[in-house]
């Protein structure tokens, strides 16, 4: 008898099309951090931003205006390029009219695909985890 492994058959990258573009979004190691790291500093500016933008439009000066739009322009572009690229954030940004609040849409399908596969990947190794631990229990 003989005992036999199949190690392959990975996910290895997302595949999505985005404004008609297939893209492949990798799944190494590397890039699944730099994609986390860039979702959680988007999150927490995110968050600092709608507390600044919550302020009266009788009292809020024009440089907080400027700077509340820079920011925004700017978290958006760091996620954009970081998990898919300089290129297609230029690209993407072009179709979304020049104008961030277009471009968002696109961020939270970035953002909420990310979730599920991480979540994804964590319910697979717990699933797998589980089974284990019967096989073990019921020996």
């Amino acid at each position: 008898m003989s005992n036999v492994f199949q190690f392959d058959n990975f996910k290895t990258h997302l595949e999505v099309d985005i404004a008609g573009k297939v893209i492949n979004i990798p799944l190494d190691d590397e890039n699944s951090a730099k994609q986390q790291k860039a979702v959680i500093k988007f999150r927490d500016t995110y968050h600092q931003l709608q507390a600044k933008s919550n302020v009266d439009f009788e009292t809020i000066s024009e440089k907080d205006v400027e700077e509340i739009a820079a920011t925004q322009t700017k978290i958006a572009k760091d996620l954009i390029t970081d998990i898919l690229g300089e290129e297609e954030y230029d690209r993407l940004f072009e179709l979304a009219g020049k104008s961030t609040p277009n471009l968002m849409s696109v961020v939270h399908f970035l953002i909420e695909l990310l979730t599920k596969e991480t979540q994804r990947f964590a319910d697979e190794a717990k699933e797998k985890y589980l089974s284990n631990a019967k096989i073990s229990v019921n020996k």
